[in-house]
C-alpha cells in the first residue's frame, strides 16, 4: 500500500535550512492500522503530510498503491488525493455554510468517482455508520466537536478510498469523544480499511496493529502486533 524510500524533508535553504525528516524508510501493508507517535517536532505530522501529498519530500521515493506520487503535478496530485485518500484533520475542516449532508457530498461532487444517482444514498449510509444521520440537515456550528469529527470521518470515506490518514484526530476532543472516534477507526480497520494516524497521546495506541515512533526525523521504534490483537503497550519514548 505505502512504500517510502529514504524520505528527507528540509524547510528553508542554505544556513537556515532545517532538516525535519532525515531519511525515513517505511512500508505499510494494506489493512494495517498504524500509529505514528513521537514528541512535538519529531517529524510525525510532516511524514503524514508527505504520505498524503499535502507536502512534498525534498528527496526520496514515495509509492502509494503502486504509484509514485512524486511524479504527479499539483493538479494530478489533487485528483489522486480525492480518489485514493481520505484525510481526517484535528480541527475537522468542515465547511460551516454547508449542511452535514452537503459536507459529505462535496468530495463526491469534486471527484465525480461515485455516480450522481448513488451519492445521496451513500451519504446516508456513511452518516448512519458514524451515527450522525439524524443530524444530516444541521450545519457544523450546531454540532459538538466529537460530532463534527464523526462527520469528518464520513467525509473521508466518501469516495470509497483504500487509505485513511488522520492527523491527531482526537487532539481537540474530550475523553468520551476520543473513545468514540477511536472505536470508529478501529471498526473501520476491522472492515479492511488501511489507517495511518499521527498522535502524541499514549492512549491512542489501543486498537492499532502497529506502532511507529519518530524522534528527530528518524524512526527509532517499529512494533507490529498480530491482526485482531489490541495494542496496549506503552512506550517511554514519547
Amino acid at each position: 500500500m505505502i512504500k517510502l524510500i529514504n524520505i528527507k524533508k528540509e524547510y528553508g535553504a542554505g544556513d537556515k535550512a532545517q532538516e525535519v525528516l532525515k531519511g525515513v524508510d517505511l512500508t505499510i501493508d494494506q489493512g494495517e492500522y498504524v500509529i505514528i507517535a513521537g514528541k512535538s517536532g519529531s517529524g510525525k505530522s510532516t511524514l503524514l503530510n508527505i504520505i498524503s501529498g499535502i507536502d512534498r519530500a525534498s528527496a526520496g521515493k514515495i509509492v502509494i498503491d503502486q504509484e509514485d506520487i512524486r511524479d504527479l503535478n499539483e493538479d494530478q496530485l489533487a485528483r489522486w488525493r480525492g480518489e485514493k485518500l481520505g484525510i481526517i484533520f484535528q480541527f475537522f475542516q468542515l465547511i460551516p455554510t454547508l449542511s452535514i449532508m452537503e459536507n459529505v457530498l462535496l468530495p463526491m461532487d469534486l471527484v465525480n468517482k461515485i455516480p450522481p444517482n448513488k451519492r445521496t444514498e451513500k451519504v446516508g449510509i456513511l452518516l448512519k455508520t458514524v451515527d450522525m444521520y439524524d443530524h444530516r440537515d444541521k450545519r457544523p456550528g450546531q454540532l459538538s466537536g466529537g460530532e463534527q469529527q464523526r462527520v469528518a470521518i464520513a467525509r473521508a470515506l466518501a469516495n470509497d478510498v483504500n487509505l485513511v490518514v488522520a492527523d491527531e484526530p482526537t487532539g481537540n476532543l474530550d475523553t468520551k469523544n476520543t473513545e468514540h472516534i477511536l472505536t470508529l477507526l478501529k471498526n473501520l480497520n476491522k472492515q479492511g480499511q488501511t489507517i495511518v494516524m499521527v498522535t502524541h497521546e499514549k492512549g491512542d495506541i489501543e486498537g492499532a496493529t502497529r506502532r511507529i515512533v519518530l524522534q528527530d526525523g528518524l524512526i527509532i521504534d517499529d512494533v507490529k502486533y498480530d491482526k485482531g490483537d489490541i495494542c496496549k503497550k506503552q512506550s517511554n519514548t514519547f
